[in-house]
């Protein structure tokens, strides 16, 4: 019974406080409005016409949008500034990486409030004002759908959403692009490479910073956050785009029956409790818009004692399963700890025994040089390796010259031209010293093109053992000459090497790896150094070191 005008101005001639109505006179509609304005905003405005300023919900997207606007422009800002400051190309990246890091953590935290402001503006709800509809945005009662000005802003509105919407896809792209480091080819096993993920995550700028967008799903899914994204959006913002309630309920359903699936086909979450807890929540959800739709279809059921405790038992009983599966998940992670601890310890004792092998190995070549009255042959084998390490000890990184290939197979074609023509000439030194050469087969092109994606990003040219050897020699003194020879300036060069012989690796392994190249072929090969007792225990050993380096260790 209380009269619109009164509840718009307070006091039909005044406004709150006694003050006098700016808009006059109004129509049926218009304290309608007010009416609905005054009601649903904690501030009392309704002193003023309803368009003749800015609504609640103008001021809500105002603010979030401009928030958003000042710190990524800021953040961008700050980057140019410090750019111009920089004085090298290193430190550049190092910020781009930096402030690329912060531009993306500062989306994803505005992209679901961003979203649901902006779905809210499509959704309109008509109201019988007493003899005539108006369409009122159900956001905001004081703003009326039918006006001209609520038209412009539906067109910037979906501007606006279409952008807001690609954040996703920009996260999708971000990702793509570091595919090789995030779920490289491997033959290790799947927590093996979860860990070699996260190292790569530690020792990369570029996975470093997109870390929060993958870190704690699979290895398969390292995309799911565009996915989850979306599926959050449409649990929050589309279905308040629904008028009917009960196709609104229906459509929630039907959307946690598919969440539900996807949680139990594709469990995107490397950690596996993570993954029951996901399906349990969309239970929940299904069984929350059901009972939904219940209610609407008979509201009887809110007053019906027994319908009222069957819903609060079911919806309770799920945080107790979901304890009961946590703990579950924990103790059958618990035990399988345990598992690889005792597997571990015992392949460390194979390894034990494998290093005293090797030592004994290497004794034996001691005892030898003795033996055949070569003392210090030991001596001369590590001088040797130190004059090789002041030529070509100090390279990090060696790659086949550009002029070589400008594709992958025009490097695999030039391979098998010199292929030959490389082994024979480095056969003839090796022979030349007592060693026996082994000619290894050229390495596949697909091996090829993997090692390049996964360790030299995608740069076909830094793989230079495509032609490999390998010389086994029988003695200190063999091996010693042998290194003098490769080390002189002649038709063959050492353009790298990796001295473990005089540094052996912790398994008590000892070789010579060499990167050389072969006067009249512009390519470089691989050729391995050995000790016949030494590679023959390294054969042996071999099934240990892959067991344990395919689970990580």
């Amino acid at each position: 019974g209380t009269d619109p005008g009164q509840v718009a101005g307070g006091g039909g001639e005044t406004g709150g406080g006694g003050a006098p109505l700016v808009c006059g006179s109004m129509t049926q509609v218009q304290r309608f409005k007010a009416e609905r304005a005054q009601l649903t905003s904690r501030l009392p405005t309704p002193n003023q016409c309803v368009s003749g300023s800015l609504a609640r919900y103008d001021w809500r997207v105002i603010v979030s949008t401009a928030a958003l606007g000042v710190v990524c422009t800021a953040n961008w800002l700050v980057y140019a500034i410090r750019c111009a400051a920089a004085d090298s190309k290193t430190r550049t990246q190092k910020m781009f990486t930096q402030h690329m890091t912060l531009f993306l953590q500062i989306t994803f935290l505005f992209y679901p409030t961003l979203s649901l402001m902006q779905f809210e503006g499509f959704a309109c709800e008509e109201y019988d004002t007493g003899g005539s509809m108006v369409r009122l945005m159900r956001s905001d009662l004081s703003i009326d759908c039918d006006s001209d000005r609520y038209h412009l802003f539906l067109a910037i509105n979906a501007v606006f959403t279409c952008i807001t919407q690609a954040i996703p896809v920009m996260y999708f792209y971000v990702l793509y692009r570091v595919r090789h480091l995030l779920h490289p080819a491997s033959d290790r096993s799947h927590q093996a490479q979860l860990r070699d993920r996260e190292k790569r995550e530690a020792e990369s700028p570029e996975l470093k910073a997109l870390g929060f967008l993958f870190h704690h799903y699979d290895l398969d899914s390292c995309y799911f956050e565009v996915i989850e994204s979306y599926r959050r959006v449409a649990f929050i913002s589309i279905l308040a785009l629904i008028d009917n309630k009960f196709y609104s309920a229906t459509f929630g359903a039907l959307l946690s029956i598919g969440s539900c699936c996807l949680f139990v086909m594709s469990r995107p979450y490397a950690n596996p409790s993570t993954n029951a807890l996901a399906t349990i929540a969309s239970f929940q959800l299904i069984f929350s818009y059901v009972s939904g739709q219940l209610l609407l279809v008979d509201p009887g059921l809110s007053d019906n004692l027994w319908g009222g405790t069957i819903l609060t038992v079911v919806n309770v009983s799920i945080v107790p399963i979901m304890v009961v599966m946590g703990m579950r998940d924990y103790k059958e992670r618990a035990e399988e700890k345990e598992s690889f601890r005792k597997l571990h310890k015992k392949l460390d004792v194979c390894t034990a025994q494998d290093r005293r092998k090797f030592e004994l190995a290497w004794v034996g070549y001691q005892n030898h040089a003795h033996d055949t009255g070569n003392p210090d042959a030991e001596e001369r084998l590590y001088a040797n390796l130190a004059s090789l390490a002041l030529v070509a000890g100090g390279v990090s990184s060696v790659t086949q010259p550009s002029s070589l290939a400008s594709s992958l197979d025009e490097l695999m074609t030039a391979a098998e031209t010199y292929n030959s023509v490389m082994h024979g000439i480095v056969r003839a030194i090796v022979e030349g010293m007592n060693g026996v050469y082994q000619e290894g087969p050229l390495k596949m092109k697909e091996r090829v093109g993997e090692k390049a994606q996964n360790d030299y990003n995608g740069d076909f040219l830094k793989v230079v053992d495509i032609v490999r050897s390998s010389a086994v020699f029988h003695s200190f003194d063999d091996l010693s000459r042998a290194i003098v020879a490769l080390n002189k300036p002649g038709v063959v060069q050492v353009v790298r090497s990796k001295d473990r012989v005089t540094t052996p690796l912790p398994s008590g392994y000892r070789d010579v790896l060499l990167n050389v190249t072969v006067e009249g072929c512009a390519m470089v090969m691989e050729l391995q150094l050995h000790l016949k007792d030494v590679i023959a225990v390294k054969e042996e050993a071999h099934r240990i070191y892959d067991f344990m380096r395919t689970l990580g260790w």
